[in-house]
């Protein structure tokens, strides 16, 4: 008895071989793309990308295959798994038939065979078909009923949705013509496992071989050229994110979100910033190459939703345009003319729109890191153009001059604990917590009644702390994100030598954006130390027992997650860990909460301009 089986290029002649070349050909499409990308990639700035590499492996499986960030939208996770896991089984159908037909042919030894090949037609070719079919009627629908306004209507998504329809719908005809030539005229049993042709194949079986011969011939040339076609399409479409998206997962920054890199030796460097290709890191060139178009960077700015002009999505395309535009003169040696990136195509309005709160790099599933690249340009517009609102040039004289946004005397930084009893530094060096209690926390009237509040916890706790009083300083966060990196690590440096002179080790803080800035970014300037948010601090102090909750509260609340403490450092639980200790209080979530909060506007610097836009 004859077991299930397929024969290999069934009806097909020696010019089954021409199907090698034209694939040879696609790649080789492809390849040369690549290394044109690659050498452009070479262009930009060094940037140590290759370390801890089981990390980056697991984030590659995490968000290259199983792609966890897709659920997030319904409507794209129905389209994209179903056109990736399609794809991606059909893939493996073809890589297995024709492992199967070389295996043969060199040493007779047949692997699909008997029940591997019938699963293998239902659960490898068959599935990979209709999945991938499904996703793309689901993308037709998005794109012509739905018509969610992130999304750009192009003539090139068409393309592509039309080749990948086309490729499906002709891989499941080719199939049923051959299952009508064969399994359904010898061994129908088999037919059933074939489903996404079955149907088709009844229709057809009833045709003369006479007329599905050629049927057959011409389906799979078609199919062939018009695979081929596709592949090689990949170099000249969006579709080469199918490349460049799993690498530029894989060199994502393992920091962090909120860390910023330093510009180095920035003493002696000749220009600040970027503007020019070379002026960008290599990773930042493959963040443009690998953009999708997708716009859930934009859907998600909070800039671009309450009406300013900023796009991030469009930041990253506007270098996508100059990188083709100039590269391959740089590749020449020659230093090309015509409009400056940052200014003429991109202009001064959206990138001082930006808050640097995250959500752009949150929602995209390319890993892109919009914000570093928003601030390498604000860095180029401040330290070489010197094109600064107004707003932001004040903000910059005060920290020079008075350590703090507002230009409020050093010497009444710590006013508002002068009836509390709280030491400094100096005077308890021992003290187990520095409290770094920050400029709003000092000087800003609604922002002192936090500070006096959580002093009184940590007094009741019996915390040991200190703070720094008048040694206290900006720790420059609001220059750093406006674009003024010489100020920030001025600021910085003169910082961690006071932490160092006293030998902090523990420092607690209530600000978000101290938090971040101390706890990761200080480290590039010899400041290590264990930052804590107050939030964490006061969880453990009521575990504890050294803070006993007793009278009710019996209110309603709710928390908003600060871009600093949430998204860019994952701190989401202790603040709600602690509302929830309070008697007699029902926490409700905001409706966009934890990695889907909404910015209450003031990173960036913005809190400190005025607003005229949106």
């Amino acid at each position: 008895m004859d077991l299930p089986h397929k024969e290999s290029f069934f009806n097909i002649g020696p010019e089954r071989y021409l199907n090698y070349l034209f694939a040879l050909i696609a790649l080789a499409f492809v390849a040369y793309h690549v290394y044109r990308r690659y050498c452009i990639w070479r262009l930009g700035k060094a940037e140590a990308r290759f370390d801890h590499l089981p990390q980056r492996v697991g984030l590659l499986l995490r968000y290259a295959l199983a792609q966890l960030k897709m659920p997030r939208d319904p409507w794209a996770a129905v389209v994209h798994y179903g056109i990736f896991w399609g794809y991606l089984l059909l893939f493996v159908a073809t890589v297995l038939d024709g492992t199967t037909y070389w295996l043969k042919f060199f040493t007779g030894y047949e692997v699909l065979v008997g029940p591997t090949y019938l699963l293998y037609k239902a659960l490898i070719g068959n599935l990979g078909g209709t999945l991938a079919l499904i996703g793309l009627l689901a993308a037709f629908y998005w794109r012509l009923v739905v018509r969610p306004n992130r999304l750009r209507y192009q003539t090139e998504d068409w393309v592509i949705l039309g080749l990948l329809l086309f490729n499906v719908v002709n891989g499941f005809e080719l199939q049923a013509v051959r299952l009508a030539l064969t399994d359904l005229r010898s061994h129908p049993e088999w037919a059933y496992w074939a489903y996404g042709s079955y149907p088709l194949a009844l229709l057809l079986s009833g045709l003369p071989e006479s007329a599905l011969r050629p049927l057959h011939w011409a389906s799979w040339w078609v199919h062939v050229l018009a695979s081929q076609f596709t592949i090689a399409f990949i170099a000249y479409s969006k579709l080469e994110h199918i490349l460049f998206g799993p690498l530029n997962i894989f060199f994502r920054s393992l920091e962090p979100r909120g860390t910023l890199k330093p510009i180095p030796d920035i003493e002696t460097a000749e220009t600040y910033g970027a503007n020019r290709v070379p002026d960008f890191t290599w990773k930042q060139l493959l963040d443009a190459d690998a953009c999708i178009k997708c716009g859930r960077c934009t859907a998600n700015c909070p800039a671009n939703l309450t009406g300013k002009p900023l796009s991030p999505k469009k930041i990253i395309l506007d270098l996508r345009a100059e990188m083709d535009r100039t590269g391959p003169l740089y590749l020449q040696g020659r230093r090309p003319d015509g409009p400056s990136l940052v200014g003429d195509i991109t202009t001064d309005d959206e990138l001082w729109d930006c808050l640097t709160c995250g959500a752009c790099m949150e929602a995209c599933p390319m890993e892109i890191e919009h914000v570093p690249t928003i601030v390498d340009e604000r860095r180029y517009l401040v330290l070489n153009e010197g094109r600064v609102p107004r707003d932001v040039v004040t903000l910059f004289n005060n920290l020079e001059r008075s350590g703090n946004p507002w230009g409020y005397p050093p010497t009444t930084r710590a006013d508002w604990a002068s009836d509390l009893g709280i030491k400094t530094v100096a005077e308890d060096p021992g003290a187990e917590y520095l409290w770094w209690v920050g400029c709003a926390g000092s000087y800003d009237e609604r922002n002192i009644r936090v500070s006096r509040a959580l002093a009184r916890v940590l007094q009741a706790a019996g915390v040991r702390f200190a703070i720094l009083g008048p040694e206290e300083t900006c720790n420059g966060d609001p220059a750093r994100r406006a674009g003024h990196e010489y100020l920030y690590q001025i600021l910085a440096q003169q910082n961690v030598e006071t932490l160092n002179r006293y030998g902090v080790r523990k420092i607690l803080t209530a600000c978000p954006h101290c938090f971040n800035t101390l706890k990761n970014e200080y480290r590039h300037f010899g400041g290590f130390y264990d930052v804590v948010h107050h939030s964490q601090l006061i969880v453990r102090l009521v575990e504890s027992g050294r803070i006993r909750l007793g009278r009710p509260v019996g209110r309603r609340l709710t928390y908003h997650d600060p871009c600093y403490l949430g998204r860019h450092n994952g701190v989401y639980d202790p603040p709600r860990a602690a509302l929830s200790r309070l008697p007699g209080t029902q926490l409700a979530e905001m409706g966009l909460h934890r990695h889907r909060a909404f910015c209450c506007g003031g990173g960036g610097a913005r809190v400190f301009m005025t607003e005229t836009r949106g």
